[in-house]
Order: structure tokens, then C-alpha cells, then sequence
């Protein structure tokens, strides 16, 4: 079984809504979400340099980190583990997952088992793991 697993610094932001121009049918991603794929893929691009991309069946589980605000209180800095306020978790995988498409995998069309945890750390970013299974 072959297993790749790395780190991506950085706030952790999910899948906008796209916007469809009329005129040609295009849907064009928000520019914030063009903005985290692009730093997503320049940094997996740096992991992947002597490796090929996985094949067959895959799981995938990513853990996305975000900083306590420093305006909480103490005691609601310290009772905080999960994050539950925007981007939404699923938000969060659709992202990861287009960008790694073609770099990380050939398609996220394999990624069989999907697991995706928000939680606060002591660092912005995601720590992602994928298996061959």
C-alpha cells in the first residue's frame, strides 16, 4: 500500500459558489478559491517532485487547522477544540480535492473514503494523509 502525507501552511479556506457568465455558460471560481488552490498545488507540487501521482482506489483524511481568535475569553479559548463556524467541512474537502487533482492523483473521482476533521491548533493549515486502499 503506498502513502503520501504532507502539510499545507496556511489558513484553510473551502470551495466558493462559482459565478456563471450568461453569455458563454462559463462558471468562473471566486478569486479566493483560484488564490488557496494555486499556494495548495505550489506547495503538494514541491512534495510530489520525485513521485508519482496515486492510482486505485484511495482514502483520504485531512485535518484543517485554524488559530484561536485572541478576542475569546480565556476560558472560551481553552473549552474550543472543534471549529465549528464557516468554511463548511464539506467545503473545505471539495477544495483540497480539485486542487489536488492531476498532482497528488490522477482523479478525485478514486477517493473512496473521504475523512475531514475542522478543529483549532497552533497553526493555520491542513494536514493531509492519503493511502492507497
Amino acid at each position: 500500500m503506498t502513502e503520501l502525507s504532507f502539510f499545507i501552511p496556511g489558513e484553510p479556506h473551502g470551495a466558493g459558489r462559482p459565478r456563471f457568465v450568461r453569455a458563454s455558460g462559463h462558471a468562473i471560481d471566486p478569486p479566493a478559491a483560484v488564490s488557496y488552490k494555486h499556494s495548495i498545488r505550489e506547495h503538494v507540487e514541491a512534495v510530489m517532485k520525485d513521485r508519482t501521482p496515486l492510482a486505485g482506489a484511495l482514502r483520504m483524511a485531512a485535518t484543517a487547522y485554524w488559530i484561536k481568535p485572541a478576542s475569546w475569553s480565556k476560558a472560551k479559548r481553552d473549552a474550543a477544540v472543534w471549529h465549528t463556524v464557516k468554511p463548511d467541512a464539506d467545503n473545505v474537502a471539495k477544495i483540497l480535492c480539485d486542487a489536488l487533482n492531476g498532482l497528488a492523483y490522477r482523479d478525485d473521482a478514486a477517493i473512496a473514503h473521504l475523512s475531514i476533521i475542522k478543529a483549532y491548533g497552533p497553526t493555520y493549515g491542513v494536514w493531509v494523509q492519503l493511502e492507497e486502499i
